[in-house]
């Protein structure tokens, strides 16, 4: 009988080639393991902080979308006023999403609780379905 040593050592011999073990990843594993420690720890006000930050990038990207198709349809080269248009239209836009996001970011939240629940109890309901099924169909 193999003792779990053995076992786990096994387990892990295809890595063992990998370099997994180096000084380089310790350093990754441990900036891993810091990163983890932080979200545990501080998750909350990195989610309030991203949410806000994703609002204007998403507002910001939009504009600068429909900015880059506006620029593409001239058929003329653009110029540098067209560009700084668009930059500070992109800004404000982003702006209007940051301020937008951070006033509905609760009834947004709600949204996607019911969502997520909705979602989570079909799917329980269809795999509770699903076992019942199969159970009546072996007896």
């Amino acid at each position: 009988m193999t003792s779990i040593q053995e076992n786990i050592q096994n387990g892990l011999q295809p890595w063992d080639d990998e370099g997994a073990c180096d000084t380089v990843g310790i350093v990754l594993v441990s900036l891993l393991c810091i990163a983890s420690l932080a979200v545990c720890f501080f998750g909350y006000r990195i989610y309030k902080l991203a949410f806000n930050v994703f609002a204007f990038l998403v507002g910001f990207g939009i504009e600068a979308a429909v900015g880059a198709a506006w620029i593409s349809q001239q058929g003329v080269p653009s110029g540098v006023t067209e560009q700084i248009i668009i930059l500070v239209c992109s800004i404000l836009w982003g702006v209007l999403f940051l301020v937008l996001a951070s006033n509905y970011r609760t009834k947004f939240e709600q949204l996607l609780g019911y969502f997520f629940g909705i979602c989570l109890g079909l799917f329980i309901t269809f795999s509770v379905l699903y076992v019942v099924e199969r159970l009546a169909a072996h007896t």
